[in-house]
């Protein structure tokens, strides 16, 4: 009972600064949520909130997703190698990654996906560590260590491409072509760049 009541005093007030944000949504949300008990429905609408405050707010987000990251910890008891929920692991670390982006602050920010790396590749998820790989490629080429960014990047379009994810292919192949951008070696941006047109 006291976690529920401290839950949504901190989302209360994470709310009242965030009220032009998409509000009905966000009091759809807040409805179920006090209707929730501290489990995996409140890790996952958690989740929901703070992306609804994601490009508007992610000091916001990041107050949110860490608190969604917490509750999962918590129930993990002593097992920190291990997520219980590792699914929800994987979404509130993402989402908290990406709301250290949005600051720049990709040191954190690469920890998360590198996190999330980790417990996708438990999984054997590939189409999900395809995409963290370039999220990660994507962070070291805005750090300016573009032969990392070009290494995850290279990685990302690999997996991507055995998964036969189009979208994400031509994503990767312009994020390569802007690393060769940033390296002077305009020929090969250019080849990426083409590449990345021709895929339908």
């Amino acid at each position: 009972m006291i976690k529920r009541v401290i839950l949504f005093i901190l989302i209360g007030c994470v709310a009242e600064k965030s009220l032009c944000i998409n509000k009905a949504k966000i009091d759809s949300l807040y409805s179920v949520l006090n209707k929730c008990v501290v489990d995996t429905s409140s890790i996952k609408l958690l989740d929901k909130l703070a992306w609804e405050f994601m490009y508007s707010f992610p000091d916001s987000s990041i107050v949110l997703s860490e608190k969604a990251l917490n509750i999962i910890k918590e129930d993990n008891g002593a097992n920190t190698n291990h997520y219980r929920y590792p699914q929800l692991a994987i979404k509130a670390l993402n989402t908290l990654g990406t709301a250290k982006y949005m600051q720049s602050d990709y040191p954190t920010a690469i920890d998360c996906f590198f996190e999330v790396s980790i417990i996708q590749g438990d999984l054997g998820d590939s189409a999900g560590l395809g995409k963290t790989f370039g999220n990660i490629g994507i962070i070291y080429k805005n750090l300016s260590d573009y032969s990392k960014a070009l290494t995850y990047s290279t990685k990302a379009l690999e997996m991507l491409t055995q998964m036969g994810n189009k979208k994400g292919i031509a994503s990767c192949l312009n994020n390569i072509g802007i690393i060769y951008v940033k390296r002077a070696n305009y020929p090969k941006a250019l080849d990426y760049y083409f590449k990345s047109l021709q895929i339908e």
